[in-house]
């Protein structure tokens, strides 16, 4: 895994909800940018990753930070589910 996507994630499960926030904007950029390039396989692996290593976390701001994640995701592949 790149650095920058290690800062990422490790950003997703900070405590302050802003700095998720702003992880969260980035997988949305991200997801989008891998949807451009037709990186279907990537996609899911990082869907994978959130829901493994943050949405079934046992601490509550890993938990929030997969969610929050997750929905970013949601969003960046809105166009592509309509």
């Amino acid at each position: 895994m790149a650095s920058e996507q290690q800062v990422l994630f490790k950003n997703l499960s900070d405590k302050l909800y802003e700095k998720r926030k702003i992880a969260a904007i980035e997988v949305e950029r991200s997801v989008k940018d891998m949807w451009q390039n037709r990186d279907i396989a990537k996609i899911k692996q990082t869907i994978e990753y959130l829901s493994q290593e943050f949405a079934f976390s046992v601490f509550p701001n890993s938990r929030n930070g997969g969610l929050i994640g997750l929905a970013a995701v949601a969003i960046a592949m809105g166009e592509v589910i309509y």
